[in-house]
């Protein structure tokens, strides 16, 4: 009975266990690690820098409204407007200059706050300025001065921003208390660093900034821009973070003391998400160790586990087909399935040397049945019959009837010798042969052509006693009666010292089915041989004895040959006077 698998196999299930149980929750841990890190150390890293951001704003704030208070104070404050009103008074320029640049110099001279205060009355006369270096009052008045004419002009009492490239600048009209009317304009360059600076300190920004101060653009670095390329800082309405390319972006929108300060500052990813990379690299440390670590142990599972199974299966398929004494290659190992495998090979030999036996004893049985019947059979009897018919047929004069009884009478010697000789020389195997071949050739008329190449060497060689005639009557019944016509070859001739007893016909051409069926037949196998009828038996019989008296390596072939011939072929060793 053939044996049928049903559902998934042995291994397949030991394989989704493995994957299932271990490589399944090891993929769902890390994937689930990642999400947490991505989502929540980052938010928490981005939260931490805004709370930072939060901290340096309140301060750069609090610096911008001082140095709006200190430019309101120098308008309400009464030394430079009295000043100013005893000049008008006394028309003394000179004691207005030195009293004004008196005031300024202990206002700011020590101010961290203010790199330059600059005080223009209107009439027109040589400015009052303090300042820290020339190049900051020359770069004030190429750049800034005319803007800020301009600027307040348009404004009357109120303080405006300039800004320019990294610088910041307060004008303002100075206010006449009694008239109420602008007497000067004040000029203020406010210190960047000072107002930007905690935002480089301890923290991981980058220290650049991009502003705008109530419209006015600026920025702390001159040569590179914070804001991504085509961005405008004015355009914020609100405060938002934006990751972009590497960096991520923090803008910010804050009002105080109805002014508006818009900034940008930017973070590198490597340093906002480095903790997250940093788990990233141990996850790929992971992966690295783990992954060959997997396909170690798959390889030990294949190796161990499913190739011994697979041969196992093999090794059963091979039994089910009839190969008996099939066996497994030996195994050092003392594993379970190593001891499975010796069990196997053990049953496999006892099953081969236990149909070896039925066999052996089955042709002993046969072997001993003829001889009995050969006993009981009186030969004098059976050949003084058949001479007497063959001389009434001679007589009446029918020797075609004659013939074929002499042909029988040749048969049924060559079957009954009861000199036991298992080999007789060719020429004597020859007689039973053409014996048949009369009988056939008589009674298939000319529907059957025979033909005959026998090397007259071999004449004398000793071959098993009837192997060519039962190999005839095959070749005649599954192939040239199936045909009902044909040509039936007999060649006989020597090849690489071997000798070749070979039968072609033309009948049946045979397909792969029939070529599996004869293999079965000549190796014996049981369901085979049952299936078969007298002459598959007789051919198994004829194969199993040249084994038995030649060795292993003789015995009986089939083929097919460009003509669709079917060749049967039978190997058998030359004695060494024949060897060339």
């Amino acid at each position: 009975m053939a044996i049928k698998s049903k559902g998934q196999s042995l291994r397949t299930r030991l394989l989704g266990i493995v994957i299932a149980c271990w490589i399944l929750p090891l993929i769902f841990i890390m994937t689930g690690l990642t999400y947490y890190f991505s989502v929540y150390v980052v938010n928490s890293q981005r939260n931490a820098i805004a709370m930072q951001l939060d901290s340096c704003q309140s301060v750069a704030v609090d610096r911008l409204q001082s140095a709006i208070s200190e430019a309101a104070s120098v308008s309400t404050d009464k030394a430079v407007s009295d000043a100013y009103n005893s000049y008008k008074q006394s028309n003394d320029l000179q004691r207005l200059k030195q009293e004004s640049l008196s005031y300024l110099e202990v206002k700011f001279s020590g101010s961290a706050l203010v790199d330059l205060c600059m005080i223009e009355f209107d009439d027109g006369k040589t400015p009052v300025s303090v300042y820290k270096t020339d190049e900051i009052y020359n770069k004030f008045i190429r750049g800034i001065y005319p803007k800020a004419e301009l600027l307040t002009q348009e404004s009357h009492d109120v303080s405006s921003f300039i800004t320019s490239g990294r610088d910041i600048y307060i004008v303002k009209n100075l206010i006449d208390p009694v008239t109420l009317n602008p007497y000067a304009m004040l000029s203020m360059k406010i210190n960047t660093d000072y107002v930007f600076g905690f935002f480089s300190d301890g923290t991981k920004l980058s220290g650049n900034i991009d502003f705008s101060i109530d419209g006015s653009k600026g920025s702390t670095d001159n040569k590179f821009a914070v804001v991504p390329r085509g961005f405008d800082i004015n355009t914020i309405k609100e405060s938002f973070i934006k990751s972009e390319n590497s960096k991520t972006y923090f803008y910010r929108h804050v009002m105080f003391d109805n002014y508006i300060l818009k900034y940008c500052i930017s973070v590198e990813n490597s340093s906002l998400y480095g903790q997250y990379y940093i788990f990233f690299a141990l996850i790929i440390g992971a992966a690295v160790i783990i992954i060959p670590f997997a396909f170690y142990f798959l390889s030990f599972f294949k190796k161990n586990i499913t190739k011994p199974l697979s041969a196992l299966v093999i090794a059963a398929r091979e039994l089910e087909r009839g190969n008996v004494g099939y066996t497994l290659p030996k195994s050092k190992k003392t594993d379970e399935l190593s001891r499975l495998s010796a069990a196997f090979n053990v049953m496999s030999i006892t099953l081969q040397n236990l149909f070896d036996k039925a066999y052996k004893e089955e042709i002993a049985f046969k072997d001993a049945k003829i001889k009995a019947l050969q006993s009981q059979i009186n030969p004098h009897f059976l050949n003084n019959t058949l001479e007497l018919m063959n001389w009434k047929a001679r007589g009446a004069g029918n020797e075609e009837l004659a013939n074929m009884i002499e042909a029988l009478s040749t048969l049924l010697d060559a079957s009954l010798d009861r000199s036991d000789k298992k080999q007789v020389p060719l020429s004597d195997e020859l007689l039973s042969a053409d014996a048949y071949l009369y009988i056939i050739k008589v009674r298939y008329k000319n529907k059957i052509k025979i033909e005959k190449n026998i090397d007259e060497e071999l004449l004398r060689q000793s071959i098993p006693r009837l192997i060519i005639q039962p190999m005839l009557e095959n070749a005649v019944k599954h192939g040239i009666k199936t045909a009902k016509k044909g040509i039936l070859i007999l060649n006989i001739y020597k090849e690489n010292n071997y000798m070749v007893i070979e039968i072609r016909n033309d009948g049946k051409v045979l397909t792969q089915e029939d070529f599996a069926h004869l293999d079965n037949v000549l190796n014996g196998n049981a369901a085979s041989l049952v299936q078969s009828d007298t002459t598959g038996i007789g051919i198994n019989n004829v194969n199993t004895r040249i084994k038995l008296i030649s060795g292993p390596g003789f015995g009986i072939s089939y083929s097919q040959d460009e003509k669709l011939f079917t060749v049967t072929k039978m190997l058998l060793p030359l004695g060494d006077e024949y060897m060339s």
